[in-house]
Parts: C-alpha cells; structure tokens; sequence
C-alpha cells in the first residue's frame, strides 16, 4: 500500500514536471518569436568577449589585471589538470572566479567544441572506464560528489557529460565553470553534449542567464552562449552505445542526419509556422531530428511508432521505434538523461529475454532534485573488459553486459544532499544531548517543583514550557 503510495504521487509530480516544462517551452517561444518580429532587436552586435582574439599570454595578462575580490581565483595558461583540480577545491570553499577567467574558458571551450562534429566517437581502450554524467541543474554539491567518486579524467577514466548542467539549481556557472575546466584539461578524455536547456532562451526563461548576470556580465553570458551553440548533439561509444541527451525524433533518424544537423543556428524552440516558410524541406527535417535528439523522451504507453511530447517539442517514441532506430543504426543501445527519475536511474524496453540489458536507460545525476519529492541521483560506469579492469562483482553491483559490445557497466547512485541533512540532524542532536546533560540538576529540580502530586510524571505541555524556560 505505501510503495504503490509513493508510485502515485511520484507519478503526479512527473507529471506536473513536465506541464511546468512545457509551460516554460512556451514562455522560450516567445522570447524567440519576439526576437523574429524585431529584427531591429535581434540584429544588435553584441559585444566581443574580454578575451575574444587574444593571444594567450594577452589572455593571460588580461585575466590578471581582473581579479578584484578576494575571493577571486584566476584562469593559469596553459590549463593543466591541477587547475581543473584547484577549481575544484576553490568552489568547494564558496570561492569565486574573475569574470576574465570564466569569459576566457568559455572562449577557449567554444574554440574547441567549434572543431567537433556533431556526432562524437569514443573507443574505449581495453581495460578503461566511462562515466555518463546526466542532468546536474546547477547542483553544485552533486558534480563534486561525482568527482570525487569517480575520480580524476585520464587515460583509464573517461567521462561523458550529457547536458542539461545549467538552470534550476543556484549554481549553474559554477557547475558550468567546472565541467569546462575539465574539458579543456583533459582533450579526448572528457565529452560533453548539449541538453536543452544549453540554449539561450531556454536559460532566459529559468534563470540561468539571471544568475551570469548577477555573478559576471550580460556580455559573459554571451559568451557562454557561444559554446551551447557549438555543443556536440550525441557520443558514440564504441560503435554501439548512443549517448544523447534527450532521444529521437521518430525511427528513421540516422546518424548521417544528426551530422548534417545546424548546430550554430539551431533554435532550442518547436519550428513556428514562420520559421518552417523560411526552410527547405531538408532543413525543416534536420532541425526536427535536433530538437528530438535534445527533448524528446522513451514512453512505454506509446505502442508504436512516436507521437508528440507533453513537453511541447520533441516526441513520445515507443519501443518499436527506438529497437527500429537501434537496428538501422547498427547501435545496440540509446542511453539519455532529461528525466528526473526516483532512483535516479531507469530502464525502458528490452532486447530478449535472455539479456538484461535494457534498449533505453536513463540516467539523471541531481540528487533532491523534485522539491519534496526525494530522489536519487546516478550516474553511468562503463568498462571495456581488458588488463586492470574493475571487478564490479566484487562491490555487489548489478552488472549489465552491453550486446555485440566489450562494455558493461552499472549504476552507482548517491543522495549527496540527504547524507548532508542526516549528518547535520546527527550533529543537532548530539548539541542538544550535550546541553541537556550539562543542566540535568536543574532541569529535574524544576520538573520536581512542577509535578505538584510527586507522580514522577509531568505533561508534554508542562516538558515543553520547562525545556523552553
């Protein structure tokens, strides 16, 4: 009875999860078609970043002269992992970053990223490990959890992240901050897609492009746009696992269609009647395979083929369609973020019976995400069976065999932020002992005086006013 409880009201928030996006969709819509009517508007050159067109050592004096608080660390050319690592420890301790430091890592990823296809291949060497990173939303504590759990980028230890690291949550830029550091630190070791809401106005409807202008500049946030903009749309692992953040548009998606995919130009919005007049056919469908692989989702009630998703862009594909988009494809799994999950981890659809391993997981890495509602987050670990390759067995986790693949890979999932509450309840209490042992005389010669029948027993209301006096 309780657990089908929970079920039921996990359901009803999942459900007004989505209406909320689909509400927010439209308010993106708006700010886009507002752009579209007033090209006067919308044509305004923005201003080049701090450190746009500079050489290093320019960038690096720039960066220098900056730094005003205290507070403030500063960008160190060339990027070294022991920076990344610094960064780390910076925000950790509530430190902050000099606007030209966190305009010049945007300029530097957006270089980087720019020179990516849209669709990324990793092979795995033998015997290494993958982490898949799904939604953080500005979880600051959950990525550093993340971090230290699964240890440093290197030639052993790759990570993917799958988008959606920005909005909702307070510290976005940081969270952002950090996942470029890495990156740039780390070139072939750490992956990074867009989710949907790397997006402009997606980021002006839910707070992200506030928060930039609260921390930094207007003309950072522009910046920072500059990458979503040039932010790969999936990762191939190995030939056969799809890493995407959201999923696909219907079943005749190919792999040849997301690299012929706009990415500059792409607009994060359902294509209005206006924008469609203005597009070839084959740009109208390119634009439509972009926006499922970014919002769309896997829906069991589906039987066959896709049909439109309550969020309002993208689409409810079922199991057929996703096992039709897997064998034209020559992939054998799709794994994807963008739902916040109980567990922070879940499967739809199976290959056969005689494999566990699922058609479709999803993986979403904010923990206490749901305001009230609990959940779990998780992340993706993948190994290529080969020399010094973990024994998962031996941790008692359920591992899953990836067909026609060397991979397997399990589910580590955390509740960072609810070890944090239970050590602070833990801490509260022992305070509390301590003061009430420290005056026991007193608090007994006080319950004695109030007991006026000796009864050795006083009433809740009479405890309260003597532990409150």
């Amino acid at each position: 009875g309780e657990l089908a409880h929970h079920a039921k009201e996990w359901h009803i928030y999942s459900q007004i999860d989505l209406h909320e996006e689909a509400y927010m969709l439209r308010m993106a819509s708006i700010l886009h078609a507002i752009e579209e009517s007033m090209p006067e508007l919308a044509g305004i050159e923005t201003e080049a970043g701090l450190t746009s067109g500079l050489s290093q050592d320019d960038v690096q004096l720039v960066i220098e002269d900056d730094a005003e608080l205290e507070t403030d660390l500063i960008l160190e050319l060339p990027l070294t992992l022991e920076w990344a690592w610094e960064l780390v420890r910076h925000f950790r301790n509530n430190g902050t970053l000099s606007n030209s430091s966190v305009d010049a890592l945007a300029t530097l990823a957006a270089a980087r990223l720019g020179e990516c296809p849209n669709v990324m291949h990793l092979e795995l060497p033998p015997g290494a490990g993958l982490t898949v990173v799904g939604d953080i939303h500005g979880q600051l504590e959950d990525l550093l959890h993340i971090l230290d759990t699964c240890g440093s980028p290197n030639d052993k230890n790759f990570y993917i992240f799958n988008g959606d690291w920005v909005d909702r949550g307070s510290q976005s830029l940081e969270v952002l901050c950090i996942i470029m550091a890495f990156y740039l630190a780390c070139p072939g070791k750490v992956f990074l897609n867009r989710g949907n809401h790397e997006d402009r106005h997606t980021c002006a409807s839910y707070g992200f492009e506030r928060e930039v202008g609260r921390k930094c500049t207007k003309q950072i946030f522009e910046t920072i746009n500059s990458v979503f903009i040039v932010l790969p749309i999936c990762t191939i692992v190995d030939d056969k696992v799809m890493v995407v953040h959201g999923g696909i548009q219907d079943e005749r998606v190919t792999l040849e269609e997301l690299g012929q995919c706009n990415r500059r130009v792409f607009k994060g919005v359902p294509i209005s009647s206006t924008m469609e007049a203005n597009m070839t056919k084959k740009e109208y469908r390119l634009a439509n395979v972009m926006l499922g692989a970014l919002w769309s989702d896997p829906d069991p009630h589906v039987h066959h083929g896709v049909q439109p998703s309550p969020r309002g862009a993208g689409s409810a594909f079922s199991e057929q369609a996703a096992k039709a988009f897997l064998r034209a494809n020559s992939l054998s799994m799709i794994i994807r973020s963008h739902e916040v999950c109980k567990t922070g981890y879940e499967t739809r659809f199976q290959h056969k019976k005689d494999t566990a391993c699922p058609v479709v997981a999803t993986i979403f890495s904010a923990s206490e995400y749901s305001k009230g509602m609990h959940n779990r987050g998780s992340v993706m670990r993948f190994s290529k069976a080969g020399p010094g390759v973990v024994d998962h067995n031996s941790k008692k986790k359920r591992v899953f065999e990836v067909p026609h693949t060397s991979l397997s890979f399990f589910v580590e999932s955390y509740s960072h932020r609810e070890s944090n509450t239970s050590k602070a309840l833990n801490e509260t209490r022992l305070s509390l002992r301590s003061i009430i042992m420290s005056k026991r005389d007193q608090l007994a010669a006080t319950f004695a005086r109030v007991d006026e029948a000796s009864t050795g027993m006083v009433s809740l209301e009479q405890w309260c006013g003597v532990m409150e006096e």
